[in-house]
């Protein structure tokens, strides 16, 4: 019966091993580097060079940020000036009922809730 056993073990410790494989650090091959054909082009201001996997090119991608409300804005708008930002010299806080602009924020002044603008 000490036999069965060990013979049973044997097969299942040479089973294990070679049902096992370690799975190496290194890939096999080295990742190749992208190179776009325009590389090293100023495209602009918000402008980036992304990969396009079906080219397989990197083409330049211009994303224009949303539009910020100005000092000019705040005074046609009849916005009431809050105060100046926490640092001097950073800018001004403005209030009004509307939003003009992805600069602003709603905030409850003087128990109303309403679009406060961050001006620089």
């Amino acid at each position: 019966r000490l036999g069965v056993l060990v013979t049973a073990m044997l097969s299942l410790a040479a089973f294990a091993t070679t049902a096992y494989t370690v799975p190496t650090i290194y890939p096999r091959s080295q990742p190749k580097a992208v190179v776009a054909p325009m590389a090293g082009q100023q495209h602009g201001l918000f402008c980036e060079d992304e990969y396009n996997p079906a080219t397989g090119h990197a083409e330049a991608v211009c994303v224009v940020p949303p539009y910020a409300a100005g000092l000019a804005d705040m005074k046609a708008g009849r916005a009431t000036l809050l105060g100046d930002y926490p640092a001097p010299g950073a800018g001004t806080r403005w209030a009004c009922s509307k939003r003009y602009g992805a600069n602003a924020e709603e905030e409850w002044v003087n128990g109303a809730l309403q679009w406060v603008h961050y001006v620089r």
